[in-house]
């Protein structure tokens, strides 16, 4: 049937196109002008002639009737469905605007010391990835499951920090044209989990604005002093390849990291550090702050024997460690179990002991402050008594400082006793402390307690 129907379209299509070349002739006729048209007209009026011409006006239209006919068989249906151009990747770099996105500027080290001019950090970082790397795994990175690699890499455009591999997801941060970032791991083949060289800032980058580089190590051949300890960079400051300011900067730390010690060369200016477990180089030993870890701290038990014929037996036990928000350094926070016998009477109360993390005048002088304070003694129950002592670190012992309210405290027989470690400095200060209450406290909190 459709057959048919496409043949009659056929028949009909040449009919109409015969018809209309019939009227154009007949209007060629009519109008062409007599200086240019005599002679056809003349030609025309010949009967021959005018066979001829009807003949190749049909012929003409029955070939383009039959051109049309089999260029439409050649041409797809109007409803065929066309291939759909392929989507770029939403996560495609041109569709990382960031231009308008706030930048995040990489703050240079701004006061530093004098012998410690404000270079660059150096366009090339060491390098987490070595021959003996364990082999990839699944890990967990702002809980996105990730393949872990290793590797240093330098922003070859400015390029945004996401919370998730997605351009969508929450901007974090940003790094600037040449910053320096190590990898953590890679999702799909798009997008790496980085961190800073200062270990922050941890999230996702396109991995197209970055670009691995190689990497220079620190010159650790240099004779050093063995050093240990955890050191605080209390601003800005540049790594370098060796113990002098015109050696190369490999990588910058921040203001608030930390660092462990691996040791001093002769010139005690600068310190070798490291940082979990990997040798960094030599940072500008002034701006580092060290600090002390007291959250190791196991249960501490002992006996403490009083001037006035009391007897205490004490526990020790870390609570947590307590940090003011913005500073970078706290306290390590302890809670203090007291059972004591004093004039006849048996009791236990509670006390609350800390210890500074870093030096309590924040300079290298390793002196640290141990507070054991009790409440409701006195007329203020605001006002806690505070028993105050110093731990030396560096000469290893402890030293009894004051107390907090004259008329409740008193010297102790011990004013300073050996303290090899934190342990040893926590222990000997609950130790010491009531020897410094005087018979006044001692009568009130047996009053207290009966």
């Amino acid at each position: 049937m459709s057959q048919n129907n496409a043949e009659a379209g056929g028949e009909s299509n040449l009919i109409s196109k015969i018809d209309t070349l019939l009227v154009a002739e007949l209007l060629l006729w009519l109008f062409m002008p007599m200086s240019t048209g005599y002679f056809f007209r003349a030609l025309y009026r010949h009967r021959p002639c005018r066979a001829a011409v009807a003949a190749c006006l049909v012929a003409a239209a029955l070939i383009l009737t039959v051109t049309e006919h089999a260029a439409a068989k050649n041409k797809a249906p109007a409803n065929e469905p066309t291939e759909a151009p392929i989507d770029a990747p939403s996560d495609a770099p041109m569709d990382e605007p960031i231009d308008d996105q706030p930048e995040d500027p990489v703050d240079e080290p701004a006061d530093r010391p004098a012998d410690e001019p404000a270079d660059e950090p150096a366009d090339k970082s060491e390098d987490d990835g070595s021959a003996d790397e364990p082999a990839p795994k699944q890990i967990k990175i702002l809980d996105v499951s990730v393949t872990t690699v290793y590797g240093a890499y330098e922003a070859v455009e400015r390029v945004n920090i996401r919370a998730k591999p997605s351009t969508d997801a929450k901007r974090i941060g940003g790094l600037d044209k040449g910053e320096l970032v190590e990898a953590v791991g890679r999702f799909d083949k798009d997008w790496l989990a980085i961190k800073k060289k200062d270990g922050k800032d941890l999230g996702f980058v396109f991995e197209q604005a970055l670009k691995p580089i190689e990497v220079e190590e620190a010159d650790f051949s240099i004779p050093l002093t063995p050093e240990s300890g955890v050191f605080l960079v209390t601003k800005d400051i540049n790594v370098h390849i060796k113990p002098i300011t015109a050696s190369k900067s490999l990588s910058l730390l921040k203001k608030g990291v930390r660092v462990e010690a691996v040791g001093r060369p002769e010139d005690s200016a600068w310190l070798g550090v490291k940082q979990n477990g990997k040798e960094l180089g030599y940072v500008y030993a002034p701006v580092l702050l060290p600090i002390i870890d007291g959250s190791q701290i196991t249960d501490i038990k002992g006996k403490s024997e009083a001037t006035n014929g009391a007897v205490c037996e004490y526990a020790v036990r870390f609570d947590k460690r307590n940090a003011t928000e913005g500073e970078a350094s706290g306290t390590y926070d302890y809670d203090i179990s007291y059972k004591c016998a004093a004039k006849g009477a048996k009791f236990e109360f509670p006390a609350f002991m800390f210890i500074t993390e870093a030096a309590f005048d924040l300079t290298q002088s390793q002196i640290y402050q141990i507070n054991v304070d009790v409440l409701e003694i006195g007329d203020s129950f605001e006002e806690a008594l505070s028993t105050t002592f110093m731990y030396h670190k560096k000469t290893g012992k402890l030293v009894f400082d004051g107390i907090s309210q004259d008329e409740f405290g008193k010297k102790p027989k011990v004013m300073e006793t050996p303290a090899a470690d934190i342990e040893s400095a926590l222990s000997a200060a609950a130790q010491i402390t009531p020897d410094t209450w005087n018979d006044k406290t001692w009568k009130e909190m047996t009053a207290k307690n009966r």
